[in-house]
């Protein structure tokens, strides 16, 4: 089969996810960047002045967890340069997420359901619907990156730092819709999917805290310290962004490579077969629950463990941190406590609190899979999460 054949279809299963997304695609693409501009308009009111900036720095660059959480320190005592230390590394895993879960629903998700099945009946090449997906993600991250860059741009930051500031956003959402895409092909389930792509992002971020905090060579080993390494707002340099766009074009080429070796509906590494006889706990809402959200529950709970180990690292200096910066200490303090520290750990509670999703009442249903299928069903209401005895959020 030729490469035409094999992506016959492209344009429009392109024009079918455009339609069929184009919610999400929206959503996705105004939060992402609404969360950066958010951020830098609030950071440029709290430090109106160079000596707030130079206050600021001194104190980050000093704080191993604070580079550990942000990214690293470089040119913190500009106004651009304190942007990118607070919403970076936030910002690029929001970007890296959106287009993991948007690669993995179309392509993954669509095989599970039986209607990429469907769609192959039809004269479509076996590339095509990977190959669309790619474009609309690559699209969002596009739209992502502009937002960013014209966004800070109209805060009046440096037109070169917003340009490459939005590059990395762009260049971090493709690498990871790649490996998306590349991890489709081995498991024939969406959630191993969406969890091994969440395990890739997890230690990319980890290799990259663990070179910010040392000299900086481990950061070479992770996508998200490639990005960061263009240094925007501090000296900017576009060549590490051929790093992104090499590991994006090997994960492309891998993917095709894998899927002329597997059959439609299956991973190349097939399930493990499950035990004869179900656990009496099965039989049970609750037991059922956690046995299907066991994998979510384990990956919310380090991440949360891990962001407590964060913040109380940063507690220790939170007093000299915003050490005569009134208006940081002001919003600090408006979360209540005895004295700083505390209000502090009370504002880290509520923003992991506010992180926190209710899995599994977020969980489409089996009737919605079935709307969603190859045709009518019939379907009777679900019962109430709490009638069920499911923990809700």
């Amino acid at each position: 089969m030729t490469s035409s054949t094999e992506l016959t279809g492209t344009a429009v299963l392109t024009r079918l996810i455009l339609r069929r997304e184009r919610i999400r695609i929206l959503i996705w693409t105004i939060a992402v960047p609404l969360l950066v501009l958010l951020t830098a308009t609030s950071v440029k009111g709290l430090y109106p002045t160079q000596h707030d900036l130079d206050v600021a720095a001194e104190a980050s660059e000093d704080n191993a967890a604070a580079i550990a959480f942000n990214g690293p320190a470089q040119g913190l005592d500009t106004l651009g340069g304190e942007v990118a230390f607070q919403v970076g590394t936030l910002g690029l895993v929001m970007v890296a997420l959106m287009s993991t879960f948007m690669t993995g629903r179309q392509t993954r998700a669509e095989e599970e359901a039986g209607r990429a099945e469907l769609i192959r009946s039809l004269p479509v090449g076996r590339h095509a619907n990977a190959t669309a997906t790619l474009l609309v993600v690559a699209g969002m991250n596009a739209v992502v990156g502009a937002l960013v860059t014209l966004g800070l741009i109209g805060l009046d930051l440096p037109v070169t730092g917003s340009v490459v500031f939005g590059l990395s956003f762009c260049a971090l959402g493709l690498v990871f819709a790649a490996i998306t895409s590349l991890i489709a092909q081995v498991s024939e389930n969406t959630r191993v999917v969406h969890g091994s792509a969440g395990a890739v992002l997890g230690a990319a971020f980890v290799l990259r805290a663990v070179g910010d905090i040392g000299d900086g060579t481990v950061s070479w080993f992770s996508p998200i310290g490639w990005v960061q390494k263009t240094r925007p707002f501090a000296g900017e340099r576009l060549w590490p962004l051929l790093l992104v766009v090499a590991g994006a074009v090997a994960a492309v080429a891998a993917t095709h490579a894998l899927s002329d070796r597997r059959d439609l509906g299956a991973g190349l590494v097939p399930p493990r077969p499950g035990r004869p006889r179900a656990a009496p706990a099965l039989g049970r809402p609750l037991g059922l629950a956690l046995r299907l959200q066991r994998g979510s529950l384990i990956a919310w709970s380090c991440g949360v463990f891990l962001a407590g180990v964060a913040y109380g690292w940063v507690a220790v200096d939170v007093e000299d941190f915003v050490a005569d910066n009134e208006a940081m200490e002001d919003l600090i303090t408006g979360y209540g406590g005895a004295d700083l520290t505390e209000a502090y750990l009370s504002q880290s509670l509520l923003v992991s609190h506010c992180s926190a999703p209710g899995t599994p009442s977020s969980r489409p249903s089996g009737c919605t899979a079935r709307r969603a299928g190859c045709g009518p069903s019939r379907c009777s209401p679900p019962p109430s999460p709490a009638a069920a005895g499911w923990p809700v959020t």
